[in-house]
């Protein structure tokens, strides 16, 4: 990198915030005159979407959901014995589940990636 570049340390040291971004200032009332107050609104959902994840009920419906897909694919490995080949045996509600069991396992990967970041790469559960 350039010299003056923000990633070496001399370019990080002498860096200046540009002039045409000057830092945001809020009228703070009397109530709030503390400057732990303003917490940036995606680290609130950040916290929710945590205290979401960690709740004594979360875990539970989940376990729920995998019995449930275990239910569905012993059926239809069930039915698909029993089927010939040029046969279209599964029931329609087996693949509606799948759809949508499948986007409930897809809601709790994101809700995890956004509450935890890159971290969530890192638990070894």
């Amino acid at each position: 990198p350039p010299p003056n570049h923000p990633c070496t340390s001399r370019g990080a040291r002498n860096m200046t915030p540009p002039a045409e971004n000057p830092p945001l200032k809020r009228k703070m009332s009397r109530s709030s005159t503390v400057a732990s107050d303003f917490v940036d609104p995606v680290f609130r959902w950040r916290a929710g979407v945590d205290s979401m994840l960690k709740s004594r009920f979360f875990e539970p419906f989940i376990g729920a959901v995998i019995l449930f897909n275990f239910a569905i694919v012993c059926v239809e490995t069930d039915v698909g014995a029993s089927c010939s080949d040029e046969e279209n045996c599964i029931p329609a509600w087996v693949g509606i589940s799948n759809n949508v069991l499948l986007g409930i396992y897809t809601a709790e990967a994101g809700a995890r990636i956004f509450a935890y970041r890159c971290n969530v790469l890192r638990n070894q559960w």
